[in-house]
């Protein structure tokens, strides 16, 4: 996994305002505000809660298709359902609704058993991001998602991104849980959380420029 010096660019966030989905010929979704198109070239700008934004240009010939929102969205929209009733020592949470908007970051597959338990993982294609999956996809024991501190603003704008969908999926009924998380990076250290069955851990590992966000049922 690359790293690089500098803290991710965490601007607090509880989800991207977008208006406009382009759909790139690699796969990747790009969820943002057309501001300009040319013959050869699309401008899309990204704008996050507290005034953050980035503007990302790409050319026609990597776009596959453009969904295009009239009006534009809300930045705060109803989820769908995302936990099943959990049990034994599931989180509550299947694989499905877990991987919810980041199948787009992460190609996962299907490794040995772990302690007996399923294990998927899969690695952003720009290496900055990892996602592990433990346990049976209806209803999961633990996710990982290890995120390098990068100081390279397209990289750390796709974390904040995977950061927000990661949290959203996995909690959906704690609306302030990508702006806890979000506290806890920039405060530069660790943090844990249990809301009703599950907890969220983060390790802010800076000896290896790595940060470790974990969620799992409580009292694992």
């Amino acid at each position: 996994m690359r790293s690089a010096v500098l803290l991710i660019c965490f601007m607090t966030v509880s989800g991207v305002l977008s208006a406009d989905t382009i759909y790139l010929t690699n796969g990747e979704v790009v969820d943002g505000k057309i501001i300009d198109e040319t013959g050869d070239n699309v401008s899309v700008q990204q704008s996050f809660p507290g005034g953050g934004k980035a503007t990302f240009e790409y050319k026609k010939s990597e776009i596959k298709s453009i969904e295009r929102s009239e009006p534009e969205r809300p930045a705060t929209q109803t989820q769908p359902e995302a936990t099943t009733a959990a049990s034994g020592s599931g989180t509550g949470i299947s694989y499905d609704a877990l991987m919810r908007r980041l199948e787009q970051y992460f190609p996962m597959r299907q490794l040995e058993q772990l302690n007996g338990e399923d294990r998927c993982i899969g690695e952003s294609e720009n290496g900055l991001a990892m996602l592990e999956v433990l346990g049976n996809k209806s209803n999961i024991s633990k996710a990982n998602l290890v995120l390098g501190i990068t100081g390279d603003y397209q990289g750390a704008a796709q974390n904040t991104q995977i950061i927000a969908y990661f949290c959203e999926n996995a909690f959906p009924e704690w609306e302030g849980c990508t702006q806890w998380v979000s506290s806890v990076i920039n405060a530069r250290t660790d943090g844990t959380e249990t809301r009703l069955n599950k907890t969220i851990m983060i390790q802010y590992r800076a000896d290896m420029e790595l940060i470790i966000i974990t969620v799992k049922r409580s009292g694992t």
